[in-house]
């Protein structure tokens, strides 16, 4: 007889759905079942009026709609689309799309962070350029705890500003900005913080309800106002996209056959006849406004066609190839 329980016939009642679901909830990174924080909004909207057994079927609905690899958008599409949405003027602000350029600030702090880790293997912790890079680095976490207490604080505003005010969406949109014990970010965004901003934000809910939304009037106006936020993000994110792309070149050979880098490719691909196909920026404008597809010109598209053209010809070529001082502390 074996020493191991018997494993239990696959359930037909439903049951496995819990296990599945707490596994992959558990170890997000692993299956990449983060969930756009418009998909959690809509579903902490669920938890004041549905069964559990509703929400738990619309959660995994949402799962089941994820893609089964994840795509990434270049760092420079997603900065089009955070400045389209935060731009200077808080009249002109897209907060219908905010949580959507929270979801692309992440990624794009995520990629930042990894591509410096892979310069870092690859050229040493001790090389001028990687030194250099981590110091840049250090800046960028204090700017990016800054946005992110920012946006999350105005998007919330916004919501307690609508004409009709409706605590439920509020309280919704508070457990989607701010998770109830939601872990450290980063050393400057400490879990305590975190948890003390939330709180701040709760009495902005409680306030409004009282007394109306001009009570968030000071709140408004405090460090700078929305300008001081607008622009913090604009030089994050443009120091995000040079960081990686400087760590992007540490990490890159700096010769493979006959090419000195990913340029030559391009070069040769962009001298073939013209066939219509859109620019660059086009290109990053469609996928990130239009849809949510990955981008078709990928840089391995672009290497096969530069090969693909080369085996043709008798010659080959060769190419060469910033923070606001906004107390982001939350003001109870």
């Amino acid at each position: 007889m074996s020493q191991y329980p018997s494993v239990p016939a696959s359930p037909t009642d439903g049951t496995a759905v819990n296990w599945i679901l707490d596994h992959t909830m558990t170890h997000s990174e692993d299956y990449q079942t983060t969930l756009p924080l418009q998909t959690i909004y809509e579903l902490n909207c669920m938890t004041t009026g549905q069964t559990t057994a509703d929400f738990k079927a619309a959660l995994m609905e949402h799962i089941s709609q994820l893609p089964a690899q994840p795509s990434h958008l270049p760092a420079i599409c997603y900065t089009k689309f955070i400045d389209r949405c935060f731009p200077p003027d808080h009249e002109y602000v897209e907060f219908d799309n905010a949580l959507r350029a929270l979801d692309y600030i992440r990624d794009l702090e995520m990629r930042r962070k990894k591509e410096l880790e892979k310069a870092m293997r690859y050229k040493g912790e001790n090389d001028k350029k990687i030194i250099t890079l981590r110091a840049r680095a250090s800046k960028l976490d204090m700017q990016y705890a800054k946005v992110l207490t920012g946006i999350r604080r105005y998007t919330l505003m916004h919501e307690l500003s609508a004409p009709e005010f409706n605590k439920y969406n509020c309280i919704a949109l508070l457990n989607t900005l701010y998770p109830i014990n939601e872990a450290a970010i980063n050393h400057h965004l400490t879990a305590e913080l975190l948890a003390q901003q939330r709180r701040a934000l709760w009495k902005y809910i409680i306030a409004v309800e009282k007394n109306g939304a001009s009570v968030l009037k000071t709140a408004y106006e405090a460090n700078g106002g929305w300008a001081a936020v607008s622009a913090t993000t604009s030089s994050y994110c443009r120091s995000a996209v040079d960081v990686i792309e400087k760590a992007e070149q540490c990490a890159r050979p700096t010769s493979f056959g006959s090419f000195v880098s990913d340029s030559s490719v391009e070069d040769l691909a962009d001298s073939r006849p013209s066939t219509g196909r859109r620019n660059t920026t086009d290109s990053c404008e469609s996928s990130v406004f239009e849809s949510d597809g990955p981008i078709r010109n990928s840089k391995l598209d672009k290497l096969v066609k530069g090969l693909r053209k080369l085996s043709t010809k008798k010659s080959f070529y060769n190419a060469d190839w910033m923070s606001s001082n906004e107390d982001f502390k939350a003001r109870s």
